[in-house]
């Protein structure tokens, strides 16, 4: 769980920091999608505890 939460993490300042950036629009396009299904697929877990 904690490698995930690492991940998704780096996964967000991956986002940011090609949107800083301006990197291809296609790069930024894919790294959006995946934060956003890895919310999604975060979202039933947040009320337990780990």
């Amino acid at each position: 769980m904690i490698v995930n939460k690492i991940n998704y993490e780096l996964l967000v300042l991956s986002l940011h920091r090609a949107r800083e950036l301006k990197l291809d629009y296609e790069f930024i396009e894919i790294l959006e999608e995946e934060v956003t299904q890895r919310e999604q697929e975060d979202l039933p877990l947040e009320g337990k505890a780990e």
